[in-house]
């Protein structure tokens, strides 16, 4: 965890610029008619433990999901993120399996095998991403990490964006920050998934937080690793 202002943490991540498909989650979607959301849910215990849970949201054919963000909208991806949102925080015994559970942590994971929305979400709202200056969130892919190789091109993921969803905590309504790419399913030449293929990918999500009354704060960096294998299921 470095100590630094928002600037210095955009200079010192952004030296080489994040590869990531051209197009917007937004464009991408309303061209694949994408019915499949995987959520990673994230917290921080009140021991100081990070809790990290994977779920998916297996969709409907003929039922694409809008990528529109306001959770008042019936089947989005915003409702349905505030929806998974809420789900993570039920204890696991008394959950309805509305959604898949596909694990705990943040390494190793393997994407599901379908067009699908990724969402990140911190369930704290002192715990906001970091944006490059157009707005973007900076989310490095990398190319070796400890001595291991991974994928690193534009055509694996959409460009992230990031929106806001509003919870209820200890009486209180507060907004939390979800990052969203969508699995775009293609490989490094930009074909899509063969049979025998898979890649894999490690990526950061830059978290600031803030000192009280200060524009410093610390640079909380999480490495999720993750797979993909072809093709993709229809």
């Amino acid at each position: 965890m470095t100590i630094e202002t928002d600037e210095q943490a955009i200079a010192r991540l952004t030296i080489e610029p994040p590869v990531v498909h051209p197009e917007s989650f937004t464009d991408f979607a309303a061209a694949k008619d994408v019915l499949h959301i995987a959520f990673f849910y994230m917290r921080i215990n009140t021991n100081g433990a990070f809790v990290a849970e994977r779920f998916f949201h297996r969709g409907t054919a003929g039922q694409p999901i809008s990528p529109e963000t306001n959770p008042d909208i019936p089947g989005s991806l915003g409702w349905y993120a505030r929806d998974m949102a809420g789900y993570g925080r039920i204890d696991e015994p008394d959950r309805d399996g509305r959604y898949e559970h596909l694990g705990y942590g943040l390494s190793g994971f393997q994407f599901p095998r379908r067009y699908s929305y990724i969402v990140f979400y911190m369930d704290d709202v002192h715990w906001p991403y970091l944006e490059d200056p157009s707005g973007m969130p900076i989310v490095p892919f990398h190319a070796e990490k400890n001595g291991k190789q991974y994928a690193k091109h534009d055509f694996a993921f959409t460009k992230p964006s990031k929106f806001k969803i509003a919870m209820t905590s200890g009486g209180r309504v507060t907004e939390r920050e979800a990052l969203v790419m969508i699995n775009c399913m293609r490989k490094a030449n930009g074909d899509p998934f063969g049979q025998d293929d898979r890649e894999e990918y490690c990526f950061d999500l830059v978290m600031r937080v803030r000192y009280a009354g200060s524009t410093d704060g610390l640079t909380v960096i999480i490495d999720p690793t993750g797979e993909n294998l072809g093709p993709p299921i229809p």
